[in-house]
């Protein structure tokens, strides 16, 4: 019974972690502090090694495995296709691993216990500790880009249509001639309220080019099946309450979604004047430059002329 507590304990001491991957969500928003996120998991877990390395009676490889496996159930249950994500619970069990190993010493205790080997000692493991958090933090503009799927592609046209505010629609036949750039999100979507202010920027840029038009579809379904999705008017009171007036659209059913093959939220396309999908983006975060990728995607196109 014991050790069925302590397994808990452990368990229960790694959602510390858990709450780091929440705060880094915020700091993964902002090109200037991305670069805190990985040092902050380095940190904590280095930190829970160590003191869990001097209280717990348990094996170390026990300690780091149970630390670390409530980030890596989140992680698994989130990733969807944000495969760098599986990288932090290594990052977790790497720094554990070195805090318990600073913090235990050798396994012979006594006057017999031969000296601790010099990687262990604190004079060498504090530099070697800051020198890593260091080169993470190089790293945490790299590993936000990681998160998000882009592609240029070339896929040919697809019928859709999607519905406007006053009750009328829009073709896909309707768009060609046109550049158009289709956003799907949600009023529920966290990142596609980090998203839709920087499309809305966009779209001031590019709003007196009749060449290219927006359109911000909101997707009708909730996050998962037994969970009511959005309403035309939550999403209308959503733009209204913030000030975008970039076009309002809405996808009752899914079914331009899945004409699109729009997968997760938010889901932005670049269709070309032929009604071809030339840039798929899957997800969304801060220090990626949005604004400034889509901006050379749109004059590229431009400059290709019609097709």
């Amino acid at each position: 019974m014991r050790k069925v507590l302590a397994v808990l304990f452990e368990l229960a001491n790694g959602l510390v972690l858990v709450a780091v991957l929440v705060v880094g969500n915020l700091l993964l928003q902002s090109r200037s502090l991305v670069v805190l996120f990985l040092p902050l998991l380095a940190v904590a877990a280095t930190g829970l090694g160590a003191w869990r390395g001097r209280a717990s009676a348990l094996a170390a490889w026990q300690v780091v495995a149970l630390l670390n496996l409530p980030l890596l159930l989140l992680v698994l249950y989130a990733a969807g296709r944000a495969w760098g994500l599986l990288s932090l619970p290594a990052v977790g069990m790497a720094f554990a691993a070195m805090g318990i190993a600073a913090a235990r010493g050798p396994a012979v205790r006594g006057p017999a216990a031969p000296p601790p080997a010099v990687w262990r000692t604190r004079r060498v493991a504090l530099p070697l500790l800051a020198a890593a958090v260091i080169v993470l933090g190089a790293l945490g503009p790299r590993f936000a880009r990681s998160l998000v799927v882009s592609h240029e592609v070339r896929e040919p046209p697809v019928s859709f249509q999607l519905a406007l505010p006053a009750g009328a629609a829009v073709a896909a036949e309707q768009l060609r001639g046109r550049i158009a750039v289709i956003d799907f999100w949600a009023t529920w979507c966290g990142p596609c309220q980090h998203e839709l202010p920087e499309l809305e920027r966009l779209y001031r840029r590019f709003s007196g080019d009749p060449r290219v038009v927006f359109y911000a579809v909101d997707f009708s379904g909730g996050d998962t099946p037994d969970v009511q999705g959005d309403t035309p008017a939550q999403a209308s009171e959503l733009f209204r309450r913030r000030g975008f007036h970039m076009p309002l659209a809405f996808d009752a059913g899914g079914r331009a979604a899945r004409a699109l093959h729009a997968h997760g939220l938010p889901t932005l396309l670049v269709l070309d004047r032929s009604g071809r999908v030339r840039l798929r983006h899957v997800g969304y975060v801060g220090a990626e430059d949005l604004g400034a990728s889509l901006a050379g995607t749109l004059q590229k196109l431009l400059a290709e002329g019609p097709t």
